[in-house]
């Protein structure tokens, strides 16, 4: 049963978001422009904006794509955003990939610190024809009785799970599992996994894919097994 509900599974890549930490360091506003110079044709950045809290914030024209880009380099970290993805997690894998090798050959940061990584996907399953029913139903075995208090329908319904880390393995996860609100039968997934170990500038684009890797196989593996088994 298991195996034949994997098999009726499709998932759509909705945000890939990453953070690296790095020592706070005085870094040059020109080479923060040197840096939005060299990504804004092949990243589809069209915004440079310096923020009172001398965040530096690079984004791209909603307009053009329907990708939503967003970069922002602070004193003690660089975020990295796709929303509305369109594309799959491998090309903006080499976006990210090229934005650090950018980022480290301008400022010269010689250590990240730890990394966070976190992805958001839509799920549909065959067989579940309301999100909301399958999870309150399936998952949490609960049934409408208890939800009478509230006196009004549910519109969206979800968990929150935290999985810390352990002796044998230090990245924590975070797992979000929700109705989507926009369409009832489909699910939205979100994982969030910290990497507390330290990255070096020559292998860190490397590293990077990794726990990217680590936290798609986390929903694709782990989460999606997980529901699953409900069906």
């Amino acid at each position: 049963m298991l195996k034949e509900a994997v098999l009726d599974i499709s998932t759509r890549l909705l945000s890939v978001i990453t953070e690296l930490v790095f020592i706070p360091a005085h870094i040059e506003e020109k080479k923060f422009r040197e840096i939005f110079d060299k990504v804004s044709e092949g990243h589809f950045i069209r915004s440079y904006m310096l923020l009172p809290d001398s965040t530096i914030q690079m984004s791209g024209a909603k307009e053009e794509r329907s990708d939503q880009v967003l970069y922002r380099i602070m004193k003690d970290r660089l975020f990295i955003s796709y929303e509305n993805c369109t594309s799959s997690l491998a090309y903006y894998y080499g976006l990210i990939r090229d934005l650090i090798e950018i980022f480290i050959k301008i400022t010269g940061v010689p250590l990240f610190l730890m990394n966070s990584v976190t992805l958001r996907k839509l799920i549909n399953i065959k067989g579940v024809n309301d999100s909301r029913d399958f999870l309150i139903k399936k998952v949490f075995k609960l049934n409408e009785e208890n939800f009478k208090i509230f006196n009004r329908p549910i519109h969206m319904m979800g968990g929150h799970i935290f999985f810390p880390p352990i002796a044998e393995n230090t990245t924590s996860h975070e797992l979000r599992i929700e109705s989507f609100m926009e369409d009832y039968k489909t699910l939205f997934v979100e994982a969030k996994s910290n990497f507390p170990q330290p990255i070096e500038p020559k292998s860190g684009a490397d590293t990077i894919s990794k726990n990217l890797n680590i936290t798609d196989e986390f929903i694709n593996n782990n989460a999606i097994s997980f529901l699953t088994q409900f069906i």
